[in-house]
């Protein structure tokens, strides 16, 4: 999205064209609607809640206009799945420079409706068909929702961990690549709230075996496992207000946000751990009535494990 075109989206715009088939179609069903006006069957104007479910439905999903995506009821879900791959350690040339090598990539989707009921204003004939209408002369629905939520997650797109031999020692690498859409229709003022994110990750760790200390512990010298990490994440996120009757859509909230968190741990005894850390957040917002922030923490920590007393 961009403010450049107004945060226009492919969705939207084929929800607002798709408005007009799904109110064909539902017309097709309804012997009470009779004629049409301005490409809307009788009855089933542009803000009728069936029309506007059913458009929102097809154009989110890339449905065709059918009962199960006209019908939120009937709609079946997309699958869920992860994929995780591990097999690129077996090839010889591979094993002489990774120890370990993942490849992962996962989605999950859901489709949610809140605060259904059913209307008691809605009438019905001997042959099932809505009659009677409101005030906007729409047929009003056998059920009335509130709202309509779909999420969409890559958790990752695309990413890997490894584990590198380097001198005999261990470097570890990630990185990933994660996108996420929530789209929620209300039915209330007729408009869809939606929440656009892309993240990277960025991660990486080496462990040294052995780093001896310049000083000594009671005569003894001090030789122990050193972990290094850092981690770095940015994240892109934006919330844009799309109007169905007006056509309009308003970005509301949205920000840009680094972070960068590092640490130094070194195992001074069995029990006594020392680390030190570095932690850095820097958001900034992507509208005027918000201002950039940063965090920073840094410091020295100190654990004593009593575990083995």
């Amino acid at each position: 999205l961009s403010k450049d075109n107004g945060y226009e989206s492919k969705h939207f715009n084929n929800l607002l064209t798709t408005t007009t088939a799904v109110s064909e179609f539902l017309g097709g069903q309804n012997a009470n609607s009779i004629g049409s006006l301005n490409g809307y069957a009788n009855g089933y104007g542009k803000s009728q809640q069936e029309v506007v479910i059913g458009a929102f439905m097809s154009a989110y999903t890339n449905g065709k206009v059918n009962e199960r995506t006209v019908n939120p009821f009937n709609t079946m879900p997309l699958p869920n799945w992860t994929v995780n791959y591990n097999g690129l350690t077996k090839f010889e040339f591979m094993k002489k420079y990774v120890k370990n090598f993942v490849i992962r990539h996962g989605y999950t989707s859901t489709v949610s409706m809140a605060g259904v009921q059913s209307n008691l204003n809605a009438v019905f004939d001997s042959n099932g068909d809505a009659s009677a209408r409101d005030l906007n002369n729409n047929f009003i629905a056998a059920n009335n929702v509130q709202a309509v939520t779909m999420t969409e997650r890559f958790s990752p797109l695309i990413g890997f961990d490894a584990t590198w031999n380097v001198k005999n020692q261990g470097l570890i690498t990630k990185f990933e690549i994660k996108k996420d859409r929530s789209a929620t229709l209300s039915l209330n003022n007729n408009q869809v709230t939606e929440v656009l994110g892309n993240e990277i990750v960025i991660g990486t760790g080496y462990k040294f075996a052995k780093v001896r200390l310049p000083f000594k512990i009671n005569n003894n010298k001090i030789e122990n496992p050193l972990n290094i990490r850092f981690d770095f994440t940015f994240r892109d996120n934006i919330t844009v207000v799309r109007k169905v009757v007006e056509g309009t859509n308003q970005a509301t909230a949205g920000q840009k946000v680094v972070s960068i968190k590092s640490s130094i741990d070194y195992n001074l005894t069995n029990s006594l751990l020392i680390q030190f850390y570095y932690d850095q957040v820097i958001t900034t917002p992507k509208i005027a009535t918000s201002y950039p922030t940063g965090n920073l923490s840094t410091g020295i920590r100190i654990r004593f494990n009593l575990g083995g007393l």
